[in-house]
């Protein structure tokens, strides 16, 4: 629910921003800031997500490669919103405190299953090998066990 609400939501603050800063910018500056910020997610998505020298352990290098792919998505989706929060995930502190956050939140939590659930532990079934007719007419391969 909470997701629907935000797909809702998220497009009418990018248009009252628009809006707002539109009229306080003008309408060229505000179209240079929406084109710089989607050159400049081109770029990020381009480079792979990697800006800057890898820092920390292999979980926070390839973590933040991930939050550098979503920042430049968010940089290139048009919004100030989506841009401000693209340039935030940018920000090397921050995305140490989203891997900080996410990595406590997923060890309380694990990850849960969340399908039908069974009492059953046996499952019944049969099985029957079934061989595949071998094409005689051409020569065995070395790359099969027959």
């Amino acid at each position: 629910m909470k997701a629907i609400a935000l797909f809702l939501v998220w497009p009418l603050i990018e248009i009252g921003l628009f809006v707002t800063l539109g009229a306080a910018l003008g309408l060229w500056l505000t179209i240079g800031l929406v084109l710089a910020s989607a050159f400049l997610g081109v770029a990020i998505l381009r480079r792979g997500g990697r800006i800057g020298r890898p820092r920390g352990n292999a979980v926070v290098q390839v973590t933040g490669l991930g939050l550098s792919m979503i920042a430049a998505i968010l940089l290139i989706v048009p919004g100030f919103l989506s841009s401000f929060l693209g340039l935030l995930l940018l920000v090397p502190w921050v995305q140490r405190f989203v891997v900080l956050v996410l990595g406590q939140r997923l060890a309380a939590q694990g990850f849960v299953f969340r399908g039908r659930q069974t009492t059953d532990d046996v499952v019944e079934g049969s099985f029957e090998e079934v061989r595949h007719p071998v094409d005689q007419r051409l020569p065995p391969s070395k790359w099969t066990q027959d």
